[in-house]
């Protein structure tokens, strides 16, 4: 690794320090509210079964664990975006010499076709998926 020169360090010394006082300042925390994935929907309903009233048999844990299902194909399918984009960044910048710690362009491009295939996995996993589950269980 190629030691910084003091001109160097001196120049990323004040984004270093922004990037810490921005990682740092505190957010307001909401639990179960917003637009992210919640483990009981808004209604409390799922099918038939009702998880605010506690009117729920049997028959609704199937239900429940289609829902967790594909909170977690859409988590898993965020993910796969996100990393699709960190790949596009790798091999957009992996020619500049300021950033050169950065991989080369053949390790975005792997990053990239890796996580494209890894969404056609999930998407047509999700598919598969909710067929069974739609065709066992009427009401989701």
């Amino acid at each position: 690794m190629p030691r910084m020169t003091h001109t160097r360090l001196s120049m990323h010394l004040p984004l270093l320090l922004l990037g810490i006082l921005l990682m740092l300042r505190s957010g307001v925390a909401f639990a179960q509210q917003g637009p992210g994935p919640q483990l009981i929907p808004d209604t409390g309903m799922i099918g038939n079964c009702s998880f605010i009233t506690g009117d729920f048999s049997f028959d609704c844990i199937p239900l429940y664990l289609a829902y967790l299902l594909r909170i977690a194909f859409g988590m898993a399918g965020g993910f796969a975006v996100f990393q699709i984009i960190q790949g596009g960044y790798e091999y957009a910048l992996s020619g500049l010499q300021q950033f050169g710690g950065l991989p080369d362009k053949e390790a975005g491009k792997k990053r990239i076709t890796n996580a494209v295939l890894g969404l056609v996995v999930v998407v047509l996993t999700y598919l598969i998926v909710d067929t069974i589950v739609s065709a066992l269980f009427v009401g989701i």
